[in-house]
């Protein structure tokens, strides 16, 4: 994998706290695959951590452990193909699918909705990867990174994404 198979989403949130960026942090998750999120919430997305394996990595948590602990765990071929949520000037609310059905849903309501996903007709087996964000006590900002496995989309395909969001 290379980070030409990367597609990025656009950002959600506010620009306050610090950035970060686990793609460049952690180089080593390059490789991996995504296996479990681990978030601290209340009406707002307060902490988020997460785990690759192949090698077995476990990411800084972003923001704060404060408030509800939620843990999302992927099976064997499981993987996150959408999110949805609400921001404002910080992330609100999250919602993560999977490729079976499955989602967990964290937050409030505060904020404007929004949605990210690949087109999976072009991308079958695209995966959420890892996050770029803004990060203080909350997790002020996301960004979603996919992977596609075979090296079929280059970073610029950001505009082949099906994004929306309202206000």
């Amino acid at each position: 994998m290379s980070t030409s198979n990367f597609i990025k989403t656009s950002f959600q949130g506010g620009g306050g706290g610090g950035p970060f960026d686990e793609g460049s942090q952690i180089p080593q998750i390059l490789e991996s695959r995504l296996v479990r999120v681990n978030f601290w919430s209340d009406s707002v997305l307060n902490g988020i951590q997460l785990e690759w394996e192949n090698p077995r990595i476990t990411g800084p948590v972003h923001g704060s452990t404060t408030n509800s602990f939620n843990s999302f765990t992927l099976s064997k071929g499981e993987r996150i193909i959408a999110l949805t949520g609400r921001a404002g000037n910080r992330i609100d609310t999250l919602t993560l699918i999977t490729n079976t059905g499955r989602s967990i849903s964290i937050g409030g309501n505060g904020g404007g909705p929004f949605q990210w996903a690949v087109d999976l007709t072009k991308y079958p087996n695209a995966a959420l990867h890892h996050f770029i964000g803004r990060n203080g006590s909350q997790i002020d900002a996301l960004q979603a990174i996919f992977v596609t496995e075979h090296g079929e989309a280059p970073s610029e395909l950001t505009l082949e994404l099906e994004h929306s969001e309202s206000n």
